[in-house]
């Protein structure tokens, strides 16, 4: 055998091995990249959330400082507390875990992060009732 019938025959075998593999790799891409982007939305889940938590801080030092009226206060509080229902519902859904604080929260952020525990579990609770 030539020395270019050697390198035919191999070139030929490798384009084959590469043909058939090709699936195989692409699968494996493929689920690397959902699950880069799985990781991506729960950061951005969990910095959305932070977010809110200190929305609800503001919120109150702004209302014990007397800024803002208990109507408002109020309203503000329950749309915070809305928008940390479905942000925590989300990322249940992807499968992550509840977002911790952090070392330097305070412990109001701990009572307002119970607060929309326990309005997620009433959420689902009237939805298992619904269901069933």
């Amino acid at each position: 055998m030539s020395l270019e019938g050697l390198v035919l025959s191999l070139s030929i075998l490798v384009i084959v091995a590469l043909y058939v593999a090709a699936p195989l790799i692409g699968r494996r891409l493929n689920k690397a990249a959902a699950e880069q982007e799985l990781i991506r939305q729960r950061e951005r889940l969990t910095l959305r959330y932070e977010a809110l938590l200190m929305n609800l801080r503001d919120l109150e030092e702004d209302y014990s400082t007397g800024k803002i009226d208990t109507e408002r206060y109020r309203a503000d509080r329950e749309t915070y507390m809305q928008r940390g229902v479905a942000i925590l519902t989300e990322l249940d859904s992807l499968g992550g875990s509840v977002p911790m604080v952090g070392d330097t929260a305070v412990d109001h952020d701990a009572a307002v992060d119970h607060d929309i525990e326990a309005a997620v579990a009433a959420y689902r609770a009237k939805l298992a009732q619904s269901e069933g």
